[in-house]
């Protein structure tokens, strides 16, 4: 009867111990869960701030249209932790949707921004009989096209003219050896031009004020209308990302157990010699 009544409390002690490990155990794993979520959901809020900041650099201003070269994929879609933020999402959130937006006005705002610096080159090259050049070559410099955009994109947004019609240029020689002359813009400051003689310069001076004034010309007005009118769509989903994105930030956690989570929990070897060496 002894030899059965220590054998009950041998198993007894046995089931119990057993009982107490795998109470062990189980607390040792979600504890590890806990931590897999805490540090990921810090991760997730680090990336929702560069992501805002990635969007306020993006912010369309008047007289920065034409310089944008945001691309959204370079700087949001391209982290690990675009995706996987999906998987965190709350059913109410419309951050996706809004982003998915954002990405359509931007792709439709650099085609219409694309179209007009060139539309404009074109016709700069054209009516000066220059090339848009850089450095030490003689031609038309970037800040030739630029003003002209920066001129009907005011124009486009505000009906009223940037520059008015009393523009100034100055031409000035480059060098005593060479003759050139640079042809500078009083209304920016800005070196529009290097030419080989005075009277090109003449020319390109010319052209530039009578471009300057050109601002109703519908070969330019209905491209920067529709970068100002996406511009506005762009500005609008902004903001809504900023909602979005903030309420997300404002979470201490995030729901569900994405991949980065589970295999942070793999490996189920580790853990049973991790219990081995406790007993």
């Amino acid at each position: 009867m002894s030899d059965w009544i220590s054998l009950l409390v041998e198993s007894l002690v046995a089931v119990g111990t057993l009982s107490l490990a795998v109470m062990v155990l189980l607390q040792m794993r979600e504890s590890r869960k806990a931590l897999a979520r805490q540090i990921h959901a810090e991760q997730l809020r680090d990336f929702l701030e560069q992501w805002r900041e990635a969007i306020e650099r993006a912010y369309v201003e008047k007289h920065t249209i034409f310089r944008q070269r945001y691309t959204p994929s370079n700087v949001v879609e391209s982290n690990p932790l675009f995706d996987d933020v999906k998987a965190h999402l709350h059913k109410e959130s419309g951050l996706m949707e809004s982003h998915s937006r954002y990405t359509k006005h931007w792709m439709k705002f650099r085609q219409a921004g694309y179209s007009l610096y060139e539309r404009i080159r074109t016709d700069s090259c054209a009516k000066t009989d220059e090339k848009l050049t850089t450095g030490s070559e003689t031609g038309l410099r970037d800040a030739f096209i630029t003003t002209l955009n920066e001129q009907y994109l005011t124009y486009a947004s505000k009906n009223e003219v940037e520059y008015k019609e009393s523009v100034a240029h100055r031409i000035e020689g480059q060098t005593s050896t060479t003759g050139r002359r640079r042809v500078i813009f009083m209304g920016s400051g800005s070196e529009i031009a290097v030419v080989e003689d005075k009277s090109k310069a003449s020319v390109v001076r010319d052209t530039h004020k009578q471009m300057l004034r050109d601002y109703t010309n519908s070969r330019y007005n209905d491209l920067a209308a529709r970068l100002v009118e996406t511009s506005s769509e762009i500005n609008t989903e902004v903001e809504n990302l900023y909602r979005e994105i903030d309420e997300l930030i404002a979470q201490p956690l995030f729901a569900g157990d994405c991949k980065y989570i589970q295999r942070s929990l793999a490996g189920g070897s580790r853990w049973r010699k991790l219990f081995k060496n406790r007993n």
